[in-house]
């Protein structure tokens, strides 16, 4: 019974897209964690190979911003636009070809974003620290409003690729136009 709901309704296409999006990042934090593990095993044997990794896990951490950013908005495009899976993430790609430098800073203000609001469930934890249940429920209020404000942020990137491409295409068809006259 619910497995024929899920097939008829838009569910699908987004659902297999986050699990895409969900397996890649797992592997990226993992490249990440072990950077960070090689970063503290060698800080004892010197400065140069602590730099060494250091730089590496500054590249990395730049290229989780930047491929975060092209998925979250693969997710967004499989909800709006209807594509599946992979083709989802093509045409995110496609789409942020010329605009990854704004989803890096994207992903790093929701970085920033979720952060700050762990901060603030740990101060409430700290300020009326006897009530847990006031406690889980504010942090769950706060988890679910940063993911309201992450995914409307990436709706408004992916809006914003989408009128950059567009102009893009409607200006070499204009010198285009202008060079054929």
């Amino acid at each position: 019974m619910f497995t024929k709901h899920v097939m008829d309704s838009r569910l699908k296409g987004p659902l297999i897209t986050s699990i895409y999006t969900l397996v890649l990042t797992s592997m990226l934090s993992l490249g990440l964690l072990s950077l960070i593990v090689y970063i503290y095993l060698v800080s004892n044997s010197g400065p140069f190979f602590m730099m060494v990794f250091f730089v590496m896990l500054v590249a990395f951490l730049r290229q989780y911003f930047e491929w975060s950013a092209v998925w979250g908005m693969g997710t967004v495009i499989s909800v709006l636009e209807e594509k599946e899976d992979d083709v989802a993430l093509v045409i995110s790609a496609y789409l942020s070809s010329g605009n990854r430098g704004s989803g890096i800073v994207l992903m790093i203000g929701c970085v920033l974003w979720r952060l700050c609001l762990r901060l603030v469930a740990m101060f409430i934890a700290w300020k009326f620290g006897g009530s847990k249940m006031l406690i889980s429920v504010v942090q769950s209020s706060l988890i679910c409003l940063a993911n309201i404000i992450k995914w409307l942020f990436f709706v408004v990137y992916y809006v914003n690729c989408k009128n950059r491409r567009l102009e893009k295409q409607v200006s070499v068809e204009v010198s285009h136009g202008v060079l054929s006259v």
